[in-house]
């Protein structure tokens, strides 16, 4: 189980952990069973806190009184913002939320829970279920030396696979990876290159924790009297017979350990994860530092570091990934001393809701707790600011974080008492503190335990070392040939390397209590986590049909509405109704019966002969259907739903979606992906308080999002509800001002037979209070045939003092010349050449290298009869660009023009 846990079908995949439920069970009863007959002790502090924070997560599932629900849970705080948000949307008169009394489906309230998403909260149990009989069953099974020497075996062919398959890939010629997946790091196999270093971290403490014990065993064995050494009277001569002795020492096995944990270290770095190699730079130096206390050969442990370092270095170069990894490091002083970095933000984000992490917003719910507090530009940081401490605090609240904490000093104590007990040789004492250490300072920044897999080799190898700091033999050196043989019969029966037992009556019910409290978490996790397998295997289905449906476009194969079908039909009854209430399989069900709508329509509609193959796949598309059911005053839409009248059957199975998704919805009210299904297949099934909810919700937690809410946007727009749909769009181009233009082009474009002044009130309904974006959509309309007139009168609505005060205020890149440029575009609509010239002057100031804009300048300057200063520009730019004989017949000009001057006296 340990060796197969860091391939990608055995660590991120829900249907993995259904395979590592039933094993790790059965594990922990067999060692728990063994431990209660050997009388041996089963719990520590560690194991004590983890059992807790198990416990809070299986209590933050139970249904809580409604008053009770109204006071702590987060989804009480949620479900008032989004009443609010509701009731402004139904008392607009304009908002259009009308229906014809065709309504069918109806969201039911979500369960009152501590938890966010209950379901998604119990999945979550199973694999924290998992580490801790994992974490448990190690204590119990590797108490020996041989089992501890096994277990860092293990541990370090497993590192060394990773390590050579991922070097493989990065100098593969065709990017090969184990899986048909796409990439962009060479470890892809392995989930990603933020936690490939941390298996390979555990893989390099195995390393190294051999060699330790390697180099501890066999010094009892050495025969000394062949070892003849001379008298060292000077530092050269010590360097000497240190060097000798290093070179003595060498035997095969030493050899192999060295070049493992060199190739592993070649292996993080490769990666290519800043967290990942920084982690295990200090957590290298780190181990280094402490193993100086164990050792007085400080000689020979420098000189293997010196030997591994010139090894890794000699590898990158050959390899030909010493460029690539040190322009990957190079960005970290943008984020570390710039601190331009969004993870901080989003950890604002994230405590700034007392509702929170005051109660726990349910294990596993980290990033849907933070989609309400999400107000930030869209950006990619949204999904790589994992901090496992703060989504600690997040899903188990203060006294959560607060129990979790005391296990984690715990440990830290731990290591402590064994370097003050000079233990700091023992193999699990060296692979412990790098492998922790490492993981802990990448979990600052990366996402890590979130990986399943993560989880098991780390808590084998720390059940094992606390397992073994409690054993009299731990960091000796072992007896000449005692992992040959045993001693259990010379000292009565006993082991002398296992600890003290413990009292019968006091052993009992600990291993009873915590072995009932695991199996009972993995017992109610077992159906959820089934379910999301199931949905699992669902969305692989669809989306490898759905890639070869993209792949087939353009070649005259029209058959894909026909492979959805197929797929539908194929999809096992039994399954689907055993998961009828899971609401990721409710979920998968509804976006499959969406995309085969979407493909019928797109197939098999009689489209008239004027309509493209790529209008026909944008009018297909559920949402732009559901916008032509719920409009009544629109003529075309009116039209094109007459039209899709034809396909009976795929309206209803876009009715058959909108159930779906209403019932995923009515478990967790922050999944957007659900809240999406529905608004894309609501052909007026819902009522108008079930649509408004529908809107609020989505306008709360696609902040995160790039797209959703544009296209949430969009297709209000389409349905008549002008004013959602401008509430959506003001709210997106506030957040991401950069798509100002794009947005502001298809409005105008889909209000084609309107006024320009009624195109004009809908575009500063729209449009962010930021003069810079108005100013910026009127600069392009104006460059626009046919959108002239709107540009003036967008332009005529800026105050330019107001503007220029803003860029002067908001520009925080000092060389962003483009404010300028559009407060000099909008000063020459004014007719105010004074103000144009000072904003070219600073954009020439701010983008100093552009010499075609210092000739803009100069010619400005010469028109409004400023000679010298026009001379100047001229001159720079003529320097800077002197192959342009445009810039040399404009100075020439200007020569002239100086020296037909009347001289002053």
């Amino acid at each position: 189980m340990l060796f197969l846990s860091p391939w990608y079908y055995g660590s991120v995949s829900w249907q993995a952990q259904t395979y590592y439920l039933p094993v790790a069970a059965l594990i922990l009863f067999l060692a728990i069973f063994g431990a209660v007959i050997r009388k041996e002790a089963v719990g520590n502090p560690l194991i004590w806190c983890m059992a807790a924070l198990l416990s809070f997560a299986l209590i933050q599932t139970v249904q809580l009184p409604e008053w009770l629900w109204q006071r702590v849970s987060m989804s009480a705080a949620f479900e008032r913002q989004t009443s609010e948000i509701e009731a402004e949307f139904l008392h607009s008169a304009t908002n259009g939320l009308e229906t014809n009394g065709t309504e069918t489906v109806k969201i039911e309230e979500t369960p009152r829970t501590l938890s966010i998403h209950w379901v998604q909260t119990r999945a979550s149990i199973a694999m924290f279920a998992i580490t801790l009989a994992c974490l448990l069953s190690a204590g119990i099974l590797f108490r020996t030396r041989a089992w501890e020497v096994a277990l860092l075996s293990v541990l370090a062919v497993s590192g060394l696979g990773i390590a050579m398959v991922g070097l493989l890939q990065s100098v593969a010629w065709n990017k090969w990876t184990l899986l048909p997946m796409p990439t962009s790091t060479y470890f892809a196999t392995f989930v990603s290159r933020n936690s490939a270093p941390q298996f390979l971290a555990i893989g390099l403490g195995g390393v190294l924790g051999l060699l330790a014990w390697w180099n501890g065993s066999k010094s009892d064995e050495a025969d000394k009297r062949y070892y003849v050494r001379y008298p060292a009277i000077n530092a050269l001569a010590r360097f000497r017979r240190r060097l000798e002795e290093l070179v003595t020492d060498l035997d095969a096995l030493s050899l192999t350990c060295v070049f493992s944990a060199t190739l592993i270290f070649v292996a993080v770095l490769a990666a290519g994860s800043r967290g990942g190699i920084l982690s295990c730079l200090a957590s290298a130096v780190l181990t280094l530092c402490i193993s100086f206390g164990a050792t007085k050969s400080y000689t020979r442990t420098l000189g293997l570091v010196a030997v591994m370092g010139c090894g890794a270095m000699l590898l990158l170069t050959t390899l030909e990934l010493d460029n690539a990894i040190w322009t990957r490091m190079d960005s970290v002083n943008e984020e570390a001393y710039e601190l331009s970095n969004g993870r901080f933000l989003v950890w604002q984000m994230i405590l700034s809701q007392p509702s929170c992490w005051l109660p726990g917003c349910g294990l596993g719910n980290f990033h849907f707790a933070i989609l309400p507090a999400y107000r930030g530009e869209p950006t990619a940081w949204f999904y790589h600011a994992e901090n496992i401490y703060m989504e600690m605090l997040a899903e188990f609240g203060v006294v959560g974080f607060a129990i979790g904490v005391t296990g984690i000093v715990w440990l830290m104590f731990r290591i402590r008492w064994c370097m003050v007990t000079g233990r700091q040789a023992a193999p699990t004492f060296v692979a412990t503190i790098l492998s922790v250490s490492a993981i802990a300072l990448q979990n600052l920044v990366d996402f890590s335990l979130i990986i399943p897999a993560i989880c098991l080799p780390l808590a084998a190898l720390v059940g094992c070392f606390l397992a073994r700091s409690y054993c009299p033999d731990f960091g000796k050196k072992p007896k000449k040939g005692e992992l040959r043989k045993t001693d259990v019969r010379k000292s009565g029966g006993r082991d002398p390397g296992k600890i003290q037992p413990m009292s019968h009556w006091t052993n009992i019910p600990a291993s009873v209590s915590i072995l009932t409290l695991t199996l009972f978490s993995m017992w109610v996790a077992a159906k959820p986590l089934a379910g999301y397998a199931f949905a699992e295997r669902l969305q692989s289905q669809s989306s490898q049909l759905e890639k070869s449906s993209r792949s087939k476009a353009g070649q005259g194969i029209a058959k894909s509405g026909s492979e959805f079908a197929q797929l539908i039909e194929d999809i096992d009854v039994a399954q689907v109704k055993r998961f009828a209430d899971n609401p990721e399989v409710n979920l998968q069900i509804g976006l499959l019966l969406q995309v085969f709508a979407r493909e019928m329509f797109a197939e098999h509609l009689d489209w008239p002969p004027n309509v493209t193959a790529m209008d026909k796949k944008t009018l297909s598309e559920p949402a732009n259907i559901a916008a032509a059911y719920r409009t009544t005053n629109d003529p075309r839409m009116t039209a094109f739903r007459e039209l899709t009248e034809q396909l009976p059957q795929q309206i209803e199975a876009l009715r058959r979606s909108a159930v779906r998704m209403a019932s995923a919805a009515s478990v967790c009210s922050f999944d957007w992906r659900c809240e999406l299904g529905m608004l894309r297949s609501d052909l007026n099934w819902l009522t108008p308080q079930a649509r408004a909810q529908n809107y609020a919700r989505l306008l709360l937690v696609t902040g995160q999002s790039s797209q959703v809410p544009a296209s949430v946007g969009a297709a209000a727009l389409l349905a008549g509800e002008k004013q959602i749909g401008n509430r959506f769009l003001h709210d997106y181009l506030v957040r991401n001002p950069k798509q100002g233009v794009a947005i502001s082009t298809s409005i105008v474009q889909q209000m084609s037979d309107a006024s320009p002044a009624e195109t004009i009130r809908e575009l500063l309904a729209i449009l962010p209070n930021s003069l810079l974006s108005r100013a910026e959509v009127a600069e392009n309309f104006f460059r626009k045939p046919g959108l002239q007139s709107i540009s003036k009168q967008l332009a005529l609505s800026i105050d330019l003092d107001e503007l220029i005060a803003q860029a002067d205020s908001q520009t925080k890149d000092p060389h962003d010349a483009k404010p300028w440029l559009l407060i000099a575009w909008l000063a020459n609509e004014r007719r105010d050449p004074s103000r144009q010239i000072d904003a070219l002057l600073h954009a020439v100031n701010a983008d100093r290298t552009n010499h075609r804009l210092r000739f803009e300048l100069a010619e400005l300057l010469l028109a409004n009869g400023r000679i010298d200063e026009a001379f100047d520009q001229a001159g720079k730019a003529s320097r800077q660009s002197p192959e342009t004989q445009q810039y040399k017949d404009f100075l020439d000009r200007i020569r002239q023009l100086k020296e037909s001057q009347p001289k002053p006296n």
